[in-house]
């Protein structure tokens, strides 16, 4: 049997305002009563799922975004919520189908075509991704990580040129210059590109802290740096 309107509403808040103040296992303790006294509440479930996932009960959050979209179908944010909360754990079959039905009720959702990409990408689907995080960047043209992901996947997809367009816009943006100096210089390469290449290893380089000098990717850097200035 439901809880009166009022009385729902005011635990809702209640459970919230917890959550607002980081207190998430108090937060998931209320909503978890909550859903138990008023099973067809659906935004106490869907607030139930997002803090779960805060508290890293991933198992426990897809049944309960699953249970929000069971009582409201088109309710966008659950959806969402449950395609991202599935990638999260790798099932990537089972984001696409969300990701999927997302953009079936909502064409122009950005984050929807982007995460749909995301999954085609991580499934090795270059041309699918290609097309999807087209889709985002029309709707969101000024997203940097959408710009970041294509250029993966045209990197990944033999794509080079179209590759370093989509780092140079990334760079442009204001995105993490680091990682994006990274993947240019790659892409660069790829085109003979060297010299061009060796300037954005040595910006790559010149970010790297003192704190990080045994990170990885400062020591591929030094040796594609080195590479790079033998063919020019």
């Amino acid at each position: 049997m439901a809880l009166e309107s009022a009385k729902a509403e005011a635990r809702l808040n209640q459970a919230l305002d917890e959550c607002r103040k980081k207190n998430f296992e108090k937060g998931a303790d209320l909503l978890d009563a909550l859903v138990n006294d008023d099973p067809n509440n659906y935004k106490a479930r869907n607030a139930y799922g997002k803090v779960l996932v805060i508290l890293k009960d991933e198992e426990t959050a897809i049944e309960q975004f699953k249970k929000t979209i069971e009582l409201r179908p088109d309710f966008s944010e659950a959806i969402i919520k449950l395609a991202q909360t599935y990638y999260k754990v790798g099932n990537y079959a089972d984001a696409r189908t969300y990701y999927q039905r997302m953009v079936e009720y909502e064409p122009k959702n950005a984050e929807g075509h982007f995460g749909l990409a995301n999954v085609y990408r991580k499934t090795e689907k270059y041309k699918e991704a290609i097309q999807e995080y087209g889709k985002s960047l029309e709707l969101n043209p000024k997203d940097v990580q959408s710009y970041v992901n294509l250029g993966l996947s045209h990197y990944a997809n033999g794509d080079y040129h179209d590759a370093v367009y989509n780092f140079k816009m990334a760079l442009e943006l204001g995105g993490d210059n680091r990682k994006a100096f990274m993947n240019l210089a790659l892409a660069l390469e790829k085109q003979d590109r060297y010299s061009e290449a060796a300037e954005n290893w040595t910006r790559f380089i010149d970010m790297i802290g003192e704190n990080e000098a045994k990170l990885p990717e400062l020591e591929l850097a030094i040796e594609h740096l080195q590479l790079c200035k033998t063919k020019f």
